[in-house]
This record gives structure tokens, C-alpha cells and sequence, in this order.
């Protein structure tokens, strides 16, 4: 099923919903941008949002559910070598790339494919786009199971390139006309986390989480935690930080919870940056009329390493010529009963 949802550089943009007995989803073709996810046995949707597409495409840079790539989170300088050549990209944030320039694909309209539980979404990025090497062909997939939201893309390129995809969702378990997720808790089983500049860039230093705020290896207020304070919390305005995690742990990334309903978030991506809208700035209408405002969401962005093509620690990002490349997300949601 689908409907219009506005213009996008004269192009016409339309939301499609797929459901069952427990989800609806709904995702524009601008962007392959998660719009809503209720949990149909609370008839609650837990995404922020914006009512149509004309505010998607001017919404201050929040990338509010959307597809992020070719490749998600920051590159320093915009620079980075590949088979000996050195590319140079659009620097859009500060000194650096982020989500991949001006032409990335939240900015891509998308060709869909629908049946009863799923949406399929193609794209293109063309060689040289924001100076990335490589035609890149993607193919992003919105899949119901049950109880859970599979979200799961895949990507071939006829030159080596970078292919780090994630989904920007903002995630608030009392519904979007709530303006906080401080009394959420959340769970990450993980030991470490990459630190950040003043740039917001991940460098390379990473910490042990053990007794301080960024542990969360047992279920803790998020409010509770910020309140224990650490100079990087300060640096980034709150978390905006990758979660590190080992593939011998398994594929579960987080547990985000309120006092009756649960998102469980696991992926076959190798880190996990969570961020807790620190930018949202109160100045764009969103659904139901809400402003939203800082730490009025969080994000779950499963990924590869920020800027991992520059550094020596971490997985590549790296698709060569004429591979096919793919991997997921999973969002289940329970409730919790009393």
C-alpha cells in the first residue's frame, strides 16, 4: 500500500506500509527512510518523524530514518587511500565527511518494490559522487518476522569503494510526542567504546567501559548514567559514540527499554554507534506537531567503525569491484508486562 507523500526536486515521493498482526511499518522512497514502527498491540509508533516529505528533505541534517551511506558516520578530512590512490570527498561536517557528502543516499530517490511483508528499494551512486570511486548499485530491504523489523541492504560496485550502510532511526518507546529518553534503560554487552574529537570524528583511542558512564552492561537509566559524567560525555553533548563488540559474543547489540515495551537490536555489523540526539534543536515541526529537542531519541546505528578506512584497528569497510555485499539489522520489540 502506498500514498503520496510530497515532492522531492520535483520528483514525486511516496510513503508504503507494510504490516502483520504485531508491526506496522511505513518508509518513503526518499531516503528508504524508516518513517514509522508501531507496535500494533499498543498502537504505538516509536520513531520520531515528520509528516511529509518536503520536511525530510529540510530537517537541519538529522537524517531522521534514514538509509545512511555509501558509507555511514565520519571521514577525516574527507580523505582516504584506496589501492594506492588517495580520493578526496565533500566535506559537509566541520573538517570532515560525514554520512558521505551531499549526495549520499538519504538523498537518493528510490525505486520500490512491494508485496505483502516486505518493501525492496533500489538505488544508484555514481562513480565519482561526492568523490567516492565506483558505479554503486543498493538494494535496501524492509522485511516483517514476527515481532521484529528486519532491515537488510546489499551492494555491488564495478570499482573497489567503501560500503558502510546503516539506518538513522530515532527511537523513543513512549511514542513521538515524547521529548525524552533519559528514563529509558539500556543494556549494551559489550567492553569497549571508541572516544571522539571535539569534530565529533571517532579516533582510535578506545576505552574500557568498566565503572564508567558508558557502561552499560547491565541495564541502567540513561539519565543515570550521563549523571555520572565523563570529560568525552562532555565533549560530545551527551553519547555519540561507537560500541565495540567482538563476533565471538554474538550478533546482540542493545536492549532499549521503557516500563512496558522493549527494542532489541542485533546486527551482522561489527560496532554499534549510539547516539542520543544531542542536535535535535527544537526548530523543525515533527509528527503530531512535537518539536523535537535533545535526548528526545536515540539512534542504534550498526555499523563499521567511523573512519575505520584510516585507521589500523579496525575492519575495513572496503566492497570490491564486482562483489556482492550484504548485511542486517534486526529490531524486535516485546512487551513488558507488570
Amino acid at each position: 500500500m502506498k500514498r503520496y507523500f510530497g515532492k522531492y526536486k520535483d520528483q514525486d515521493i511516496y510513503l508504503y506500509t507494510i504490516e502483520n498482526d504485531k508491526l506496522k511499518v511505513e518508509v518513503s522512497s526518499l531516503g528508504a527512510t524508516l518513517v514509522s514502527l508501531i507496535y500494533k498491540p499498543l498502537n504505538r509508533d516509536i520513531c520520531l518523524g515528520y509528516e511529509d516529505a518536503e520536511t525530510y528533505a529540510d530537517s537541519h541534517g538529522s537524517n531522521m530514518g534514514a538509509t545512511i551511506g555509501r558509507c555511514a558516520n565520519r571521514i577525516a578530512k574527507g580523505r582516504f587511500s584506496l589501492n594506492g590512490e588517495e580520493y578526496h570527498l565533500t566535506i559537509n561536517n566541520g573538517p570532515n565527511t560525514l554520512h558521505s557528502g551531499n549526495e549520499n543516499l538519504a538523498n537518493r530517490v528510490y525505486d520500490v518494490h512491494e508485496t505483502e511483508d516486505a518493501l525492496t528499494l533500489e538505488a544508484l551512486s555514481e562513480d565519482g559522487s561526492d568523490g567516492f570511486p565506483g558505479t554503486l548499485k543498493v538494494k535496501i530491504r524492509y522485511r516483517l518476522e514476527d515481532d521484529s523489523l528486519v532491515y537488510a541492504y546489499e551492494g555491488t560496485s564495478d570499482k573497489d569503494t567503501l560500503f558502510n550502510i546503516t539506518n538513522h532511526a530515532y527511537f523513543n518507546l513512549d511514542g513521538p510526542s515524547s521529548m525524552t529518553i533519559l528514563d529509558h534503560e539500556l543494556y549494551i554487552p559489550t567492553d569497549y567504546v571508541g572516544l571522539v574529537d571535539s569534530n565529533g570524528l571517532a579516533t582510535d583511542g578506545i576505552l574500557d567501559v568498566k565503572n564508567t558512564a558508558f557502561d552499560f552492561k547491565k541495564f541502567k537509566k540513561i539519565r543515570d548514567n550521563l549523571a555520572l559524567g565523563h570529560d568525552n560525555i562532555n565533549t560530545a553533548k551527551g553519547y555519540d559514540h561507537p560500541y565495540i563488540f567482538n563476533k565471538d559474543k554474538g550478533e546482540l547489540k542493545a536492549i532499549f527499554r521503557n516500563n512496558d515495551l522493549a527494542l532489541e537490536v542485533s546486527s551482522d555489523l561489527p560496532d554499534m554507534h549510539f547516539y542520543t540526539a544531542n542536535y535535535l534543536d527544537g526548530e523543525v515541526k515533527g509528527k503530531n506537531g512535537n518539536y523535537y529537542i535533545a535526548k528526545g531519541g536515540a539512534c542504534f546505528e550498526c555499523e563499521y567503525y567511523p573512519n575505520a578506512i584510516n585507521y589500523t584497528l579496525f575492519k575495513k569497510p572496503i566492497l570490491k569491484a564486482n562483489e556482492l555485499k550484504s548485511h542486517y539489522i534486526r529490531y524486535r520489540l516485546s512487551e513488558r508486562k507488570n
